[in-house]
């Protein structure tokens, strides 16, 4: 399995603002969040794509994972992790491998978070 080299641009055209996604950079990573609609759940992409500061010498990493919001606004704070970073594999099938994982953390969050306020957590 090799991994392939991503850009920036490849990024933004796949996690396209019109579908929701809003980057950012923070630290040496660009980071993409999408806020749920219904809860107050932002799920982010972090990817080292910005700077090449991937683990490894020369390769890139992705990771999408979830955390809850103080409230629905786009600028509220963030309270807490709801979903550890799961990575996504860098093969020639990237941009599969990245739906898939983002729509489990989206649907696993969900979950998560419909759970916790039920049991008033």
């Amino acid at each position: 399995m090799n991994n392939v080299k991503i850009s920036v641009e490849e990024m933004d055209g796949f996690l396209k603002p019109e579908k929701g996604w809003e980057r950012h950079i923070s630290g040496y990573e660009y980071v993409y969040d999408y806020h749920l609609r219904q809860f107050p759940v932002v799920v982010k992409v972090m990817s080292s794509i910005a700077t090449g500061t991937g683990k490894n010498k020369g390769s890139d990493e992705i990771r999408v994972l979830a955390v809850v919001k103080a409230g629905m606004d786009r600028k509220a704070k963030i309270k807490h992790g709801l979903l550890k970073a799961r990575n996504v594999c860098l093969d020639n099938n990237w941009k599969v491998n990245l739906r898939t994982v983002t729509c489990e953390v989206i649907e696993q969050a969900k979950k998560i978070y419909f759970k916790t306020q039920r049991q008033g957590k």
